[in-house]
């Protein structure tokens, strides 16, 4: 969808923030290694992308000075899952100098690279008024990521991968340690499915004081960063 270039096509989603999240608001966006795979050279497989998320982190604490708690994750599409992976990453390792974040927003996130949720509700009424399944079904991601990982199944059972997936290794638990988190989604998506499977399991972990869903009634897939979207775009800033 973009870049962290300033002129980058998430500008007008940043500018949104800017507008409604307060004063003193800072927007760090961070470039990170693309997976590939056949045809294209095979490069960058997982974890490629939340070793840069960490990085990024490492840097903004470390080197910028902001503290944990000031810190809010976000990501979306994709970058949704590399947000959520950091979160989880900070939570299981616990290290003392990369301490957890202050929150956590996730818009419209990628969750499972399987696509286990292929023949969901979601993806036979939403195939009209969405733009991202055949993205989804062509198998690229989960290929680019899997690089040279033995098993195909590993995508579908990783939480690191498809943490919405139908068949995820998920106990009860597992997400408890990420930070205070909403999740927004559009109510046209065809990836809405493997949205529930996420949020599900995060309200089983968080509670309903530490998790929020907000599902946008026709809104399509990443719909913040359009500024035609309307008026959804608006009142989900609100």
């Amino acid at each position: 969808m973009g870049s962290a270039h300033p002129n980058g096509g998430m500008m007008p989603m940043y500018e949104g923030f800017l507008e409604h999240f307060g004063a003193n608001v800072r927007i760090f966006g961070l470039e990170y290694r693309l997976s590939s795979a056949a045809p294209f050279p095979p490069a960058n497989s997982f974890p490629a992308s939340l070793i840069n998320a960490i990085a990024g982190y490492r840097y903004f604490i470390e080197d910028v000075g902001f503290e944990p708690h000031q810190i809010i994750l976000f990501g979306d599409s994709a970058g949704g899952g590399i947000a959520f992976n950091l979160a989880r990453y900070l939570a299981v390792a616990n290290l003392s100098r990369l301490r957890q974040a202050g929150g956590m927003m996730l818009l419209s996130p990628t969750m499972d690279w399987a696509g286990t949720h292929d023949d969901g509700k979601a993806v036979k009424d939403n195939a009209r008024s969405d733009f991202v399944q055949p993205v989804v079904n062509s198998g690229y991601t989960r290929r680019a990521l899997l690089g040279d990982l033995p098993s195909e199944e590993f995508a579908a059972k990783s939480v690191w991968i498809s943490p919405g997936s139908r068949v995820a290794e998920w106990e009860p638990g597992m997400f408890a340690g990420v930070p205070r988190t909403v999740m927004v989604a559009g109510g046209a998506e065809c990836t809405l499915d493997l949205m529930h499977a996420a949020r599900d399991r995060l309200l089983r972990d968080l509670g309903g004081g530490r998790f929020e869903y907000i599902e946008v009634p026709d809104a399509t897939h990443d719909f913040l960063p359009k500024k035609w979207h309307e008026p959804e775009r608006s009142n989900t800033f609100v």
